[in-house]
């Protein structure tokens, strides 16, 4: 909301201003500038650690991932996910066609 105060949301800044725009997250262009900077290079890093295939791992079962895979959880996890909304989702529809 416009005329709102808030603090900005780059990392380290702890100004507080009031917001000229609606999406306004920070106090000026600068702080703007290295908080962009600092999300591109935290995935350029990130990325540099998957092209040299550092290990990484599962957090829902803790296998190891695939250098290949860019995901955060390996294909089994994942599969298991989607099979669990597909049938929250066909719950839901089978629901709504009955009550009709």
């Amino acid at each position: 909301m416009i005329g709102q105060t808030i603090k900005c949301e780059n990392e380290g800044c702890e100004i507080e201003f009031v917001k000229r725009t609606h999406n306004q997250r920070y106090h000026d262009d600068e702080c703007c500038r290295l908080a962009t900077n600092a999300k591109i290079m935290k995935q350029y890093y990130k990325d540099k650690a998957l092209r040299l295939g550092h290990k990484r791992w599962c957090p829902q079962c803790g296998n190891q991932l695939s250098r290949y895979n860019p995901d955060e959880i390996c294909g089994p996890c994942s599969l298991k996910e989607e099979a669990e909304r597909n049938s929250s989702i066909s719950s839901v529809l089978s629901s709504v066609v009955i009550a009709s």
